[in-house]
């Protein structure tokens, strides 16, 4: 196949690839579902980290630590201290 004869699309890639014998056409229709179904995230980066997540995954690491540090009889022998 030439560039020029390129599908324009994702499903159509797949349709080609079963056409062409790469795998069956119930496995072209699950890749096009799995890109139809997960595109958002890729078009608009929807799930990347952001700043207000990476707070809020630090504020819930911190409460972990001191909940953790607070049952632990230990908790002074740890090397990360109490300044979390």
């Amino acid at each position: 196949m030439q560039p020029d004869d390129l599908p324009g699309t994702h499903p159509g890639v797949y349709r080609e690839a079963a056409a062409a014998g790469m795998f069956g056409e119930s496995i072209a229709a699950d890749l096009a579902n799995l890109w139809r179904d997960h595109r958002a995230k890729t078009y608009y980066q929807d799930g990347l980290a952001s700043a207000a997540r990476a707070e809020a995954m630090y504020e819930l690491a911190t409460e972990i630590h001191a909940y953790v540090i607070g049952r632990s009889r230990q908790g002074h022998d740890g090397i990360c201290g109490d300044s979390m």
